[in-house]
């Protein structure tokens, strides 16, 4: 399980890289104190979402 992790994380960077951001993005919000974690709720779970797909769910082509 561990492994299969570790490989969807790094073959599929993009996305990785998509939902760290909006996950930073939605903690400095609220370590700031300028939105609850409530109101973000939303844009974190489409980050956790980002985390898990695959790189060809935002339109980029599969790898072969």
């Amino acid at each position: 399980m561990k492994k299969v992790v570790q490989t969807r994380l790094i073959n599929n960077y993009v996305t990785t890289l998509i939902g760290l951001l909006i996950l930073f993005i939605c903690l400095f919000f609220i370590y700031e104190g300028k939105e609850s974690a409530e109101n973000l709720s939303g844009w974190l779970t489409t980050a956790l979402l980002f985390l898990r797909s695959k790189d060809s769910l935002i339109a980029l082509p599969a790898k072969e």
